[in-house]
């Protein structure tokens, strides 16, 4: 790296002639050339960023020195052919991020003639002409497409390398040849700079105030040679004197990082290209309003919406929905964020937006939410001009359409979105067209199964046949090679996803026409596909489920049954009551008369009665219970299911109450995710302190009235205060007077009160849940290790208000008369803590084994850590005293829910599931 070192010394100056900052240069360059002097060649960027934020104190200084540091890096890579991974360049952005948000530096901002704003950040000129020179380039959303198109034909003096900060850009390369005007597409024009600095000649090229096209009457015919996407983190290089230009979408935001390299290539002349019978005019270069501040805050910005909604998008392709939704969610809070913003670039881009909004449109649908995501997508689509964006949402919101069994709105959507696609016949637009004929194939299949019109069955196999014909068109098309690697995979495989829907849909259309061997055989090559390219398992399933049935008519049914029953993995019976409709019960029915096991659960642990109560289809579930049922009773008649106690199930429960308790949990299931997804943690995510845990329990008390509306499946957050708990002198019981209720209305606790959640384990007599247990021991040891306790975290935090003090401890805040009430109380145990300020943990030697205090263990490490205004502290024993003391919970404590210890077993896949909803609270 001592290449680097010479590079940052040489970049002091470029950084300090780019911004007209020359005083502190020499004072950084004593400290650089001291860490030279001692430097190794091996020092990475960060180990150059360490030493000098360590060796220059000052802020001003160190964002100057971080600039150099980063633009040196990236220099010396480029000259050397050094890729720069995503992280490297992150950590460089986030370099020069800092520096351009700085009030200690004032950077210059321009517009170029392409319509793209220009920060120079690093500059170097030689006889006039550029030598070195390094911008940040941003393309704002409508800004770029005001420029005069005529200028955006242009080579450059010196060679160029641009890093992809954001967004997404397409460049165009283009060979020119002389021509006469009949035969002339464009005229060769000069370029001549003009600057303020009127002395400055070498700064003109590098800082202009204005440009002049001047038309030198050669004429040319351009020929388009070649071009190149490019997306985040990629690289890309246009030699000197190359004809090229950028294009950005109108309403896309697109940033780089670019760097002119006189010394990688250089051409005297850099003209451009203009009308053929144009002959000058003149490009000013001013940036009114815009600030380098502003635009480096718009770039990380949409640096973090991209991610987030990469991320939002992985996981709903593997059907991780709440991981999926709360990524999906920030990104919306962003652009939320930005549109508020009063000088925000963005505030004309409403495509990232309808971005978001279709694919949590998309996730709603898989989810069975129908009618949430016909009100997200048609208010996107009713805002939307006529675009790729727009045909691509109406494709989304005709499935959704035909599951709710509105096949005249849906056949519209599909005509209106193939008719589009069609006109506008973009590579893009044609996988759109793939979507919407194959979609518009299924409404016709489902319109014939009424109508059984011969014509209607042979329309749809012919538009399932066209769409099957597309996609593999598509797949080998010649202008895949013009797309960079990464949308080539993601259009390889949504063509080979269409594909493989089509030819599944197609065995239903060989079923018909009693061509068995062939729906076997198409039904077989969809699930072959969807095998070696789809992660999601849901979507596997689907194929599965096809495969299955047209085995099944095949008279093979034990080998359907295969398919109907694959264990760990999402099951098709599962896949289809996540996307409820009258179709998907029909093909349920069936599978339950063939042996299909509604039991199993999918790779996240959801069974097929969890995901139709989740999406609140009462008749899917239905169809669901009855298939339970029906199992159930079979069992009672012909099978022993060996219990520990050596009893069958079947004689412990009867069928009916083994499906109650099923119909049960999936409600509870239901419960925790809005409450933890939609309460919770959204509240959690604008809390900056303990004092907006007031809202917290506002929020929660609210939502239980919606939860709690047809049955009470949890309890209301209740406390004892820390007065009344003392003077009990044990621990108190729920009928004992002492419990308040805090709810959402006057009736309930006043706001402000200091939660704290005592965590311990019961170690009186009986099983804790079993009627007459106690939690404590005759000495009352449990309790007076809480107050003694209690009291020491008072000694800690003095500033408390005591009157304000109240505690959440079970025997005393979850009901211990009313079954149901005990039941709502224990569930909602982990949604209480939620609501605490603080948790205390009574450590003895079996505490972490058993499986509640573990719960409670991980969701409090979970809350300090994301949110950090939740305290935690454990009561433990000093073994060489031999006395108990009050310290900070431990960080990063590992634990596994499948090891722990239960009174009930049956209690097990509950725990197991509030791991998986204490994750997603992160």
């Amino acid at each position: 790296m001592r290449d680097v070192a010479v590079q940052i010394l040489w970049g002091l100056s470029g950084v300090a002639a780019t911004i007209g900052e020359h005083d502190n240069v020499e004072r950084i360059n004593a400290t650089l050339q001291s860490i030279l002097r001692n430097q190794n060649d091996s020092m990475s960027l960060r180990d150059w960023h360490h030493l000098l934020t360590h060796a220059i104190l000052e802020d001003d200084l160190q964002q100057f020195a971080h600039l150099a540091v980063a633009i040196a890096f990236l220099i010396h890579s480029g000259r050397q052919n050094i890729a720069v991974t995503p992280p490297d360049l992150d950590f460089i952005w986030s370099l020069i991020y800092q520096a351009l948000i700085s009030d200690s530096i004032k950077f210059k901002v321009s517009r170029s003639s392409q319509g793209f704003y220009s920060v120079p950040l690093w500059s170097h000129g030689k006889d006039g002409n550029i030598d070195e020179l390094f911008r940040l380039h941003v393309w704002i959303p409508d800004d770029h497409e005001q420029r005069s198109p005529e200028s955006n034909i242009h080579t450059h003096q010196a060679f160029g390398q641009g890093w992809i900060l954001t967004g997404q850009g397409t460049d165009h390369i283009y060979k020119t040849e002389p021509a006469d005007e009949r035969t002339a597409t464009h005229a060769e024009f000069c370029i001549t700079w003009s600057s303020d600095d009127l002395g400055a000649s070498e700064k003109d090229a590098q800082q202009p105030t204005s440009s002049t096209m001047t038309n030198t009457g050669s004429l040319v015919r351009v020929i388009s040679d070649s071009r190149r996407t490019h997306s985040r983190d990629m690289t890309y290089t246009i030699p000197a004197g190359t004809y090229h230009n950028s294009d950005v979408g109108a309403d896309e935001l697109h940033a780089t990082l670019f760097f002119f390299d006189s010394r990688r290539g250089f051409q005297k002349d850099s003209p451009a290209l203009g009308p053929v019978h144009g002959s000058h005019f003149t490009l000013t270069r001013d940036a009114p309003g815009a600030t380098a501040a502003q635009l480096a805050k718009t770039v990380e910005c949409l640096r973090q919406w991209e991610l987030l909604y990469s991320q939002g998008k992985r996981h709903v392709r593997n059907a991780e929905w709440e991981e999926g939704l709360r990524a999906l969610r920030k990104a919306e809070r962003l652009c939320v964020s930005l549109d508020e913003e009063s000088h925000s670039p963005l505030k004309h881009a409403p495509r990232y937006n309808w971005t978001i909004q279709g694919e949590i449109g998309h996730m709603y649908r898989m989810l069975g939410r129908n009618n949430d995501a016909v009100e997200i997508l048609d208010t996107a689509i009713r805002q939307m001009p006529s675009s790729l964006q727009r045909v691509e949402l109406m494709g989304e919101l005709s499935v959704v359409y035909r599951h709710m069994n509105l096949l005249k709105e849906s056949k519209n959507c599909t005509a209106e979105a193939y008719g589009t696609a069609k006109q506008l016949l973009l590579l893009k637009l044609e996988k759109e067209m793939c979507r919407a004929i194959g979609d518009w194939g299924m409404v016709s299949y489902q319109v014939f199964l009424d109508s059984r019109e011969p014509e209607l069955l042979d329309l749809a196999m012919s538009q399932m046949t066209e769409r099957i014909d597309i996609a593999r068109r598509l797949k080998e098309a010649p202008e895949l090679k013009l797309l960079d690697e990464k949308e080539r995979d993601e259009l390889s495989e949504y063509c080979s996803q269409r594909e493989a829907i089509a030819l599944a849909r197609l065995s239903l259309c060989f079923t018909e026409k009693g061509e068995i061997d062939k729906a076997v055989i198409a039904a077989r090559e969809a699930l072959d596909i969807q095998c070696n390219t789809q992660t999601d398992a849901t979507k596997t399933a689907f194929s599965r489920y096809f495969y299955g049935r047209a085995l099944l008519r095949a008279g093979r049914k034990e080998e359907a049954k295969m398919e109907f029953n694959p264990l760990n993995t999402c099951t098709p019976t599962i896949a289809l009551c996540k996307e409820p409709s009258e179709e998907h019960r029909d093909y349920i029915r069936e599978m339950i008369e063939a042996g299909a096991d509604m039991e199993l659960r999918d790779e996240q642990g959801y069974s097929a009665l969890e995901c139709a109560v989740y999406c609140d289809d009462t008749a899917t579930q239905r169809v669901v219970e009855d298939g339970l049922l029906k199992k159930f009773r079979e069992e009672a008649a012909h099978t022993q299911i060996e219990s520990t106690s050596g009893k069958s199930m079947s004689s412990l429960f009867s069928p009916e109450e083994r499906l109650e308790r099923l119909r049960y949990e999936a409600h509870i299931r239901k419960g925790y995710r809005r409450l933890f997804q939609d309460t919770v943690r959204p509240v959690l995510l604008q809390a900056r302190n303990s004092s907006d845990l007031d809202q917290l329990r506002n929020e929660y008390a609210n939502a239980l009235k919606d939860v709690n509306k047809d049955t009470t499946l949890f309890d209301s957050l209740k406390v004892v205060y820390y007065y009344d708990f003392i003077k009990c002198e044990r621990i108190p019981k729920s009928g004992d007077g002492l419990t308040k209720e805090i709810a959402s209305n006057p009736g309930g606790l006043s706001h402000g009160e200091f939660i704290i959640f005592i965590s311990y384990r019961w170690i009186g007599t009986g099983d804790a849940g079993q009627s007459g247990a106690s939690p404590d021991d005759d000495q009352h040891t449990q309790y007076h290790r809480m107050v003694r306790a209690l009291n020491e975290f008072l000694e800690v935090h003095p500033q408390l208000d005591r009157e304000k003090l109240c505690v959440w401890v079970d025997y005393a805040c979850v009901d211990q008369a009313n079954h149901g009430l005990k039941e709502a109380g224990i569930v909602s145990l982990p949604l209480s803590l939620a609501q605490c300020s603080a948790m205390i943990s009574l450590i003895d030697d079996y505490y972490h084994e058993r499986s509640w205090c573990s719960i409670e263990v991980m969701m409090i490490q979970t809350l300090r850590k994301s949110y950090r205004f939740h305290m935690w502290f454990e009561d433990a024993l000093d073994q060489d005293k031999g006395t108990r003391f009050l310290r900070e919970g431990p960080a990063g404590l590992e634990i596994n829910m499948a090891e722990k210890k239960v009174t009930y077993e049956q209690d097990r896949p509950t725990l197991l599931f509030l791991e998986h909803q204490t994750k997603l609270l992160e």
